[in-house]
């Protein structure tokens, strides 16, 4: 028995992991596939996509028979859209105008050398996500905002190397909760309660003064301002504060 468990182990071992941006997807030809210019850009984190916005639109469009896979790419600014070989790029094209329609989004498709380019991109080994894989986007988005908002403490007050880096993970996890439920629940009121908890999880770490300069660094929101000195947001998709 043990002999059997050693041999199953070091065969587990040896298998390749079945995630597709893990290891290299299969080379696809065009027919199968339609590429889409879309804005899901993050408006917090604009050099990734948006993946609380973009994993219900991915789960819808997979709900369709027609649709075999709906990828995404890292920058959020692309979507491909793979069927099976008995459908044509005007089927998958229907598919993707009315859910963009019913999500107010405006979905482009690429033609010609465009097409061609944005192809040999989404047949390389990585840079796209695959349905709820776009949750590896919202866990690095939170983890950009959170080191954002502490950049925006460290401006005005000290904060030791110690409680930023206690603090830092703290406040990315309550994005990560915010992020990653129901998109549904992605309105104004869940923004303000996501503040309310940030409050109430920096008020574990920092003293009545910090905390009230932490306070006011939430005031301007979560996506970057002048101040911070990042790249701001373009042709993002979402309304997140």
């Amino acid at each position: 028995m043990k002999s059997l468990i050693a041999l199953f182990t070091a065969f587990a071992m040896l298998c390749p992991h079945s995630r597709a941006e893990e290891g290299p997807k299969p080379q696809l030809p065009a027919a199968r596939v339609s590429i889409f210019q879309v804005p899901m850009r993050c408006p917090a984190a604009p050099q990734i996509g948006c993946g609380s916005f973009a994993k219900p639109f991915l789960v819808e469009l997979t709900k369709n028979p027609i649709v075999r896979e709906a990828w995404l790419n890292r920058a959020g600014t692309l979507l491909a859209v793979v069927s099976a070989e008995t459908f044509s790029r005007e089927d998958r094209a229907k598919v993707v105008q009315a859910i963009s329609r019913n999500s107010n989004l405006d979905a482009k498709e690429l033609q010609g050398v465009e097409f061609e380019s944005a192809l040999a991109n989404f047949n390389s080994p990585t840079g796209w996500y695959k349905g709820s894989e776009v949750d590896k986007l919202s866990g690095e988005e939170a983890n950009l905002i959170a080191q954002r908002l502490i950049r925006r403490i460290k401006v005005k007050v000290f904060l030791s190397a110690d409680k930023a880096a206690k603090l830092e993970p703290a406040i990315a996890d309550v994005f990560k909760r915010q992020f990653m439920t129901d998109a549904s629940k992605t309105n104004e009121t869940s923004h303000s309660d996501c503040d309310q908890e940030l409050v109430k999880v920096a008020s574990v770490y920092l003293d009545e003064k910090t905390l009230a300069v932490f306070k006011e660094a939430l005031k301007p929101g979560w996506r970057p301002i002048p101040e911070d000195k990042e790249p701001q947001s373009e042709g993002s998709c979402c309304t997140h504060p």
